[in-house]
Parts: structure tokens; sequence; C-alpha cells
């Protein structure tokens, strides 16, 4: 068997693979189309709320928050380097 033999039955079991992971993944009944439906409608859902919650906030209060948030995000990040370091010492 050549290697243009061997590459071909690659590709074709490959590719048959690759569609039966496709089939099996796939929803199949109505069951599992009503849940990605309620999950579409919740994302839809939440994707309002934050919208709204964003256009009704003034850009000092965002940027009031966002700077506590920043400053939070380097206290932890000192805090896990400091941890880090002690952990390696020992």
């Amino acid at each position: 068997m050549g290697w243009r033999s061997k590459l071909l039955l690659m590709l074709i079991v490959y590719f048959a693979g690759f569609a039966t992971a496709i089939y099996y993944l796939a929803p199949s009944n109505e069951t599992a189309s009503r849940g990605a439906d309620a999950l579409n409608k919740f994302a839809s859902c939440a994707s309002k709320k934050v919208t709204a919650g964003c256009a009704a906030i003034s850009k000092y209060d965002f940027k009031g928050a966002y700077n506590k948030g920043m400053q939070s995000i380097k206290d932890m990040k000192t805090r896990n380097v400091a941890k880090s370091q002690e952990t390696q010492e020992e």
C-alpha cells in the first residue's frame, strides 16, 4: 500500500469520524430543541437587562465602578503573586 493510498484511507476515516460526531451532537428531538430555545430566551433576556442597566448609568458612576473593579483585580494579583512566592520558597 503506497503513501497515497494510506493518506486517502486516513482522510476517509477522519471525515467518517467527524460526520459521526456531528450526527451524535445534533439535536434529534423536541426536548433538545426546547432546551436550546430556553437557553436562547434566557440569554436574550439577560442581554436586554445588561443593556438597559448600562444605558441608565452615568459616565462618572461607570468610571468609579470600573476603577474599583480594576483595583480589586490588581489586589488579587498581588495576593496571588505573594502566595505563589511563598509556595515556591517552601
